[in-house]
């Protein structure tokens, strides 16, 4: 038989608006639709929102509406209704049906606890409801991806299929160097699968940068630079200094800064147009 919607304490305790009311909801009386978690929490919702939410869900929903096995009897409900066994804990259906029905939707509380709701999301095709998620992932304060936790974020995002947010976390990382040394600290959670495809990637970075920098020093770049008449050329034609940062760059990615070039472009420039040496004027400092 299924049993009623009792949200566990790991749901109740990070959703401030989890309350009686919200239990009523999914426990209304003419609902049409039983979801049931693999860990046997049942949740009853209105069948129009799962239908227009999943193409998935909605086989589902369809298949068991066709078998009359396919049901669970409830002490209040008028008919047997039909039920969708799905392959999700129910703390994170509870979760992901705050952004399907018409109530104020709410984030796991944990990096994993969002990964995973982003995957069942991905997984039931959910277009809307993915987009639904990042938008309120998005207006987090901290950034939900950030320096200090982009690896895990990345691993978890590998483990989950989830390329975008992987993609992200992996830009992220450009700014920190992948050596054992600056590592020793941010391997928590991180597999070493993941840290495989995170140093292809910084690696392919670079391959890029080098390719996409080399035709920058070989093109027209010197006419376009003619106003910045440093006394020190590169053989490309360049300034030197800008040479040199280029395969500062080139080497490490995470040097670039486009703030401190344009302040240290602006300050060749001035220097020339006030007659003194360009080259007294420093290059960007590499971070």
């Amino acid at each position: 038989m299924a049993t009623t919607l009792s949200p566990d304490s790991d749901v109740t305790s990070h959703h401030p608006q989890w309350d009686g009311s919200r239990t009523k909801l999914f426990d209304d009386r003419d609902t049409f639709i039983i979801l049931r978690s693999c860990d046997a929490q049942d949740f009853r919702v209105p069948r129009v929102y799962i239908l227009m939410s999943s193409p998935v869900l909605k086989g589902l929903v369809q298949a068991a509406t066709s078998n009359p096995s396919d049901v669970a009897v409830i002490p209040d409900a008028r008919a047997p209704l039909p039920l969708v066994k799905m392959s999700d804990r129910g703390t994170i259906v509870a979760f992901l049906l705050t952004f399907i029905l018409p109530i104020s939707p709410t984030l796991p509380p944990t990096d994993q606890g969002i990964m995973e709701l982003l995957s069942v999301a991905q997984k039931y095709e959910m277009s809307y409801v993915l987009t639904h998620i990042r938008g309120s992932i998005s207006l987090r304060d901290p950034p939900f991806i950030r320096h200090e936790n982009a690896l895990q974020v990345y691993s978890l995002a590998q483990q989950y299929g989830l390329r975008y947010e992987a993609a992200r976390a992996a830009r992220i990382t450009i700014q920190f160097s992948l050596t054992i040394e600056n590592l020793v600290d941010k391997l928590d959670g991180v597999t070493g699968s993941s840290l495989r495809e995170l140093q292809k990637y910084h690696q392919d970075v670079r391959n890029h940068l080098a390719i996409d920098l080399d035709a920058f020093r070989t093109s027209d770049a010197s006419v376009v630079l003619k106003d910045v008449d440093c006394l020190s050329i590169a053989p490309s034609g360049i300034p030197s200094w800008l040479d040199d940062y280029i395969v500062a760059i080139i080497n490490t990615p995470l040097s670039f800064d486009p703030i401190i070039f344009q302040k240290a472009l602006a300050s060749h420039v001035g220097t020339e147009t006030q007659g003194s040496n360009p080259d007294a004027v420093h290059g960007p400092t590499y971070v």
